[in-house]
């Protein structure tokens, strides 16, 4: 099966909801799911763990340990970009969704994937959302 991403044309119109009510489905059919938001605007810390705030909505809601080198592994928070602007070098996005794209595509059947925001959010690091689902097609 191949994965999913998840993407609309602004923010706030359903796409946690409907990456969630897919992730619930494909579980609830005996496929072993995986989710991952890639590129996350928002995060938060619980017990020492940074991760976007989505990701660890879905590790409460399925249940799953989240690892956000798996489930969230780019955060875009306040001052990145223009620091990678300044330093790109000092930034390995790319490296770090492959790694963690072939991590879960071992583990699982289908990775849902939670695009962030609109399509151009992440493409002044050259990850928007219109672009991540090619990117992560790649081998």
């Amino acid at each position: 099966m191949k994965n999913l991403y998840v993407a609309a044309t602004s923010q706030h119109v359903g796409k946690t909801t409907t990456t969630l009510g897919l992730v619930a489905n494909f579980n609830e059919k005996g496929l072993r799911t995986g989710y991952c938001k890639p590129v996350g605007q928002q995060h938060v810390t619980i017990n020492g763990i940074t991760a976007d705030k989505d990701a660890v909505l879905f590790s409460e809601v399925t249940g799953f340990e989240i690892n956000p080198d798996l489930h969230s592994p780019v955060i875009i928070g306040r001052g990145i970009t223009k620091d990678f602007q300044d330093h790109p070098d000092h930034y390995h996005f790319e490296e770090k969704l492959l790694a963690a794209k072939k991590v879960l595509s071992e583990q699982y059947d289908i990775v849902v994937y939670e695009g962030t925001g609109h399509p151009g959010v992440g493409s002044i690091v050259n990850l928007s959302n219109a672009g991540l689902p090619k990117f992560l097609k790649q081998e």
